[in-house]
């Protein structure tokens, strides 16, 4: 069953020397944080062989035993040799995933043509413990939980007769490790395991640690809490005693009537898996609509800080259109108080050019004024400027002759300064 300490009794597997093989599952945190150790070519298949089955892990109803062996079914089956060819080769191999626990008429079909000794370890945990383990993981609910248990304790138990099994409570495995390790290695013929062994101190000390138990419920809780039908609770104690007794011996009678007691209940089993199938119908239509909600919320939300953002947009361009508005008054204030003072500067300027004009005017007409004589004073003037003439006339002819009287021939002046020569040098 999942939740039943698998994946800590198959780690104990490979501490007694079994091959778990190289493609294994990786750890999850806050699920199995330590590991999984199921092959990831038995996981894929085991999956698609449910999917063909029309069935999954978590459905109640059983499968179809007798299709598993059918003609149908032959491409898996080939499959499923080819996988086991290749991880058998090297000394005992193993492989550990609940879903084989409901396939296993199909896996048997594959041992058989292989011509494999399979032996099976079969995981005992209180049923209450897996199924709180499956409703943390997955949501399911506890009574599904149970009903889960059992068919999956019941599937491995039936088609597990006749051949070399062990049940290994879990509880009993994380409190005396070597002491169930030792029982599965004895009742599969492996090799005893040592205490001493690196091995067995490493599973021992370091992997299994107290809070690998998540789920601690008493065993006698599974009756009194009204959860579990009787054939549950009666499973559960067979099983436990198998876990402590002989490893792989169940009491006939008691184990004809769980089988016959859930196989009554199959019909109502696939009537829960079909309700089941429709909540979950409902749970998706739901989630859809519910993401379809949000993301209309979220358009509306952001619809509305657009419309916010435009309307604070429009604000702003109508503050901006204001406040250039109020600039342009303003430049134009300026400028036509501007072009006032350069008016008034121009008619000053204009005043005082008529103003000098004026000046100039006045001074032209005391010039011309002044230019202005009488007729009779301009011919006075003529006659004296005449007799000016006339006396200057005179007075050249005067220097003319005077100029005569001085010109001496070049004989005398020669003779002349002859003389004065003479009279120097005497």
């Amino acid at each position: 069953m999942h939740r039943a300490g698998t994946s800590a009794l198959t780690r104990g597997l490979a501490a007694l020397g079994v091959s778990l093989g190289e493609n294994l599952m990786a750890p999850v945190s806050d699920n199995n944080e330590k590991g999984f150790f199921e092959d990831l070519d038995i996981y894929h298949l085991n999956e698609r062989l449910l999917s063909k089955a029309g069935s999954a892990w978590h459905k109640l109803a059983p499968l179809n035993e007798m299709a598993m062996s059918g003609p149908e079914w032959s491409i898996e089956r080939r499959e499923a040799l080819a996988i086991l060819t290749r991880k058998v080769k090297d000394g005992p191999f193993g492989f550990k995933d609940p879903r084989t626990a409901l396939l296993l008429p199909f896996w048997r079909c594959v041992f058989e043509d292989l011509q494999l000794d399979a032996r099976y370890v079969i995981a005992i945990r209180n049923p209450l413990e897996s199924a709180a383990s499956l409703e943390a993981r997955d949501g399911i609910p506890l009574t599904k939980g149970l009903a889960l248990w059992a068919k999956h304790m019941v599937e491995a138990v039936r088609h597990t007769g006749g051949a070399s099994r062990v049940f290994v409570a879990y509880e009993r495995l994380l409190e005396n490790p070597l002491a169930e390790l030792t029982r599965i290695a004895v009742a599969l013929g492996l090799p005893t395991p040592e205490a001493c062994s690196a091995e067995i101190a490493a599973y021992r000390d370091d992997f299994l640690q107290r809070d690998l138990r998540h789920n601690r419920i008493g065993p006698r809780e599974l009756g009194r809490s009204g959860l579990a039908p009787g054939y549950v609770i009666d499973l559960f104690e067979m099983t436990m005693q198998a876990a402590v007794g002989d490893p792989g011996q169940l009491d006939a009678a008691p184990w004809r009537d769980i089988v016959s007691r859930l196989e009554e209940a199959a019909p109502l089993l696939a009537y829960a898996d079909a309700l089941d199938d429709d909540r979950q119908a409902v749970q998706e239509h739901l989630h859809a609509a519910t993401s379809a909600l949000r993301d209309a919320e979220r358009l509306l939300a952001e619809a509305k800080l657009d419309a916010q953002t435009a309307n604070q947009d429009r604000l702003d361009a109508a503050q901006a259109f204001a406040d250039l508005r109020i600039e342009s008054e303003r430049v134009r204030a300026e400028s036509e108080r501007a072009q006032a003072e350069w008016l008034a500067l121009a008619e000053r300027q204009r005043r005082q050019h008529l103003a000098e004009l004026e000046e100039r005017q006045g001074e032209r007409a005391d010039f011309q004024a002044r230019l202005q004589i009488s007729e009779s004073e301009r011919h006075d003037l003529l006659a004296k400027s005449k007799e000016q003439l006339a006396a200057l006339d005179e007075r050249q002819r005067e220097l003319a002759d005077l100029r005569a009287r001085l010109q001496i021939s070049e004989s005398e002046r020669h003779d002349l300064l002859t003389k004065s020569k003479e009279q120097l040098a005497a």
